[in-house]
This record gives structure tokens, C-alpha cells and sequence, in this order.
């Protein structure tokens, strides 16, 4: 009787550290997109992934262990997305100033058939815009136009337009995608106690 208490204590100290560290990991991931270079974001993705993996194959055992590690990455790459949307316009939204700044040039680019616009902006004592150039979607920007922006005076990330930063609608999506993701992790727990059951 006294190891059936053990195991599922075992099993519910492995849920948890597991839950953590995929929560706290896509926590992590969110900081990394506004504060590193995009490679290095990247290896960090790559090293989560396979961290993520070995939980969950502890965790639930080989078979249910990968495709619920598959399921995570994806649920936390899905969760990642707005949370580093609303990281980078919180710092924004908490230290940004805002400015008329002046368009000095406009370059184009297509990425993936998506075109986009990147305006270097002056503040209006002709010193530069802090940080990236602001991207544009629209062609709607030329040299010698004034564009309301917000901007990071450190300039870790690009201005953008005040419409543009809201960062509570974007933190409300990721957190509502962290609650399948946590709910995935525990699944996964349920099912790998029922698996050795079984044996």
C-alpha cells in the first residue's frame, strides 16, 4: 500500500516540474525575443524543444511521450507567438515616449510573399530614431512624411504607431493558449501513470 502513495506522489512532483518547465521555458522564450539577436533565440527554441522532449518521454513513457511532446512544442510555439508580440510592445507601452518623427528613407522587402515597408524615422531634432527602422506594412509612408510613432529610447526594439502597441490583448491570447498547453502536460502525466498500470 505504501508504494502505491509514492508513486503518485512521484508522478505528480514529475507533472509539476515538467509543467514547469514548459510554462516557465515559453516564459523565458517570450523575454529572449526582445532582448536577444534572433539566432540566438532560435538555439533557444532548439535546446526548449529537446528539454521539452525528455520530460515528457519520463513523463509519459516512449510511446505517449512523443506525440505529447510534439503536441507541446507546437501548443508552445502557438502560445510564444503573442507573448513575444506583447513583451515587446509592453516595454513600449511602460518606457516608450512618443513623437512626430520624420520619414528620411523607405525600403522594401518581401518575406514570404508578405511585402513590407521599413521607414528610418528622425526625431524631430534630426537625431535618429532609436533602435530598428519601423515596419510597415502599407505603402503608405515616403521620405519627408511625419508618422506618429512610439519609441524605446534604448532602442532594444523597432518604434511602432500607438495603435499599434497593446500589449494586454496580446498577453490575454498567449496566456489563453498557455491553458491547453498546461492542460497537454497534465494529460500527458494521466496517461503515462496509466500506461504503467498496465505493465
Amino acid at each position: 500500500m505504501s508504494g502505491q502513495p509514492r508513486s503518485v506522489r512521484r508522478l505528480v512532483m514529475g507533472t509539476a516540474a515538467v509543467l514547469l518547465l514548459t510554462l516557465g521555458g515559453v516564459l523565458g522564450l517570450i523575454l529572449a525575443q526582445v532582448y536577444l539577436a534572433s539566432w540566438a533565440v532560435t538555439l533557444l527554441w532548439i535546446g526548449y524543444a529537446l528539454l521539452v522532449t525528455v520530460g515528457m518521454l519520463r513523463l509519459a513513457g516512449v510511446e505517449s511521450g512523443c506525440q505529447s511532446a510534439f503536441a507541446v512544442v507546437l501548443l508552445a510555439f502557438v502560445a510564444w507567438l503573442p507573448g513575444a508580440s506583447a513583451a515587446t510592445q509592453l516595454r513600449l507601452d511602460l518606457h516608450g515616449r512618443t513623437t512626430e518623427a520624420l520619414v528620411v528613407d523607405v525600403q522594401h522587402s518581401v518575406v514570404d510573399r508578405d511585402q513590407r515597408w521599413q521607414a528610418t524615422l528622425h526625431l524631430p531634432d534630426g537625431t535618429p530614431v532609436p533602435g530598428p527602422p519601423l515596419l510597415d506594412r502599407s505603402q503608405l509612408l515616403h521620405p519627408g512624411d511625419t508618422v506618429r510613432v512610439v519609441f524605446d529610447p534604448d532602442g532594444t526594439v523597432a518604434p511602432r504607431r500607438p495603435a499599434d502597441v497593446h500589449p494586454w490583448q496580446d498577453t490575454g491570447w498567449s496566456l489563453a493558449f498557455a491553458v491547453p498547453l498546461a492542460a497537454a502536460v497534465v494529460w500527458a502525466g494521466l496517461r503515462g501513470r496509466r500506461g504503467r498500470k498496465g505493465r
